[in-house]
């Protein structure tokens, strides 16, 4: 392994079966999140801001707060789209936009760490994000089946991400990037 790179492990998000699911319908979400990504990425800067339960980011502008969050949000629905349409068979496809996310995940932690923060902050900062998505998500009234789907595809995305994350931040601060 590189070593000005952490470790590459597997993405295990999704070793279980896929259930089947209207694929159109997924795409439709999917759509419609990558519409809303503004307003998602700003419902979750203002509410870290608010809930203070990260380091005080009064000193750190918007950019720097949802770096990553654009790109996860999109890679989420990708992935989710790919999914449903493959029923979870498209293996390089997925392989692929699981390597993307990992790097991001890497990529945020160790910027968490330059920012300061702290591992517990790294973990409610994801869930945050997580929270908003799915808030997002149910929020769009769409077919029950395909919410439900999308829902589960990201917690299970973002639980990975934060693990990831939260490795990137590890590996910064043994390298002295903070």
């Amino acid at each position: 392994t590189d070593s000005t790179r952490t470790p590459t492990a597997e993405y295990p998000a999704f070793h279980d079966p896929v259930p089947e699911v209207d694929a159109e319908a997924v795409r439709d979400i999917a759509a419609q999140l990558v519409s809303g990504l503004e307003e998602i990425c700003e419902r979750y800067v203002e509410r870290l801001r608010a809930e203070g339960e990260v380091p005080d980011l009064t000193g750190i502008t918007e950019p720097y707060v949802r770096d990553h969050a654009d790109t996860v949000i999109t890679e989420i629905t990708v992935a989710a789209s790919q999914l449903a349409e493959t029923k979870g068979r498209a293996s390089d496809l997925l392989r692929d936009g699981a390597e993307i996310q990992r790097l991001l995940a890497e990529l945020h932690g160790a910027q968490r760490c330059r920012l300061g923060w702290t591992e517990p902050e790294i973990q409610r900062d994801v869930d945050t994000l997580s929270a908003e998505i799915v808030a997002a998500t149910v929020a769009l009234n769409a077919d029950p089946a395909a919410t439900a789907f999308m829902v589960d595809v990201v917690r299970k995305i973002l639980d990975q991400w934060k693990q990831t994350s939260i490795r990137g931040y590890r590996f910064a601060r043994a390298a002295g990037n903070h």
